[in-house]
């Protein structure tokens, strides 16, 4: 897979799977699993919400994820096992999503579920780097 193309598919991965993976383990975590079916008093679903405020952050993440991975590929020749280059961009994920979180809090846009944030954004992009991880082992990224 080409770097262009893969940085592209890391950003809609991120953006189409992170945020509605997000905002259901979100409603998870903090007891409203309903929350990615839900709507506003004038009928506008959250999840339309959610990709507003959130789809910059998926971007960041994107481009950062595919940084990093393109980095261990590149720079640290890293030739493990297909599993161990799904967990590797599953971890990537996470630490991409924690960062988020982190870079929310710090701004204070958190709200009074701070301490979902972070589990909820961590594990969205763990499921994102996976997902990459899968992708560019059979796409013969490595």
């Amino acid at each position: 897979m080409r770097r262009g193309r893969f940085v592209a598919v890391s950003i809609g991965t991120c953006l189409v799977l992170g945020v509605p993976v997000g905002v259901l383990l979100f409603g998870l975590l903090t007891g409203q699993p309903s929350l990615i079916l839900a709507t506003d008093i004038a009928g506008v679903p959250v999840l339309l919400y959610a990709f507003i405020s959130s789809g910059p952050f998926a971007v960041v993440a994107g481009l950062g994820g595919s940084a990093l991975v393109l980095a261990l590929r590149d720079v640290l020749r890293f030739r493990g096992s297909g599993t161990a280059w799904v967990a590797t961009c599953a971890g990537c994920g996470l630490a991409a999503g924690v960062c988020v979180a982190a870079a929310l809090l710090l701004l204070g846009e958190a709200g009074r579920f701070q301490w979902a944030l972070p589990e909820s954004a961590g594990l969205a992009g763990a499921v994102c780097g996976a997902v990459l991880g899968l992708l560019g082992w059979r796409s013969a990224i490595v």
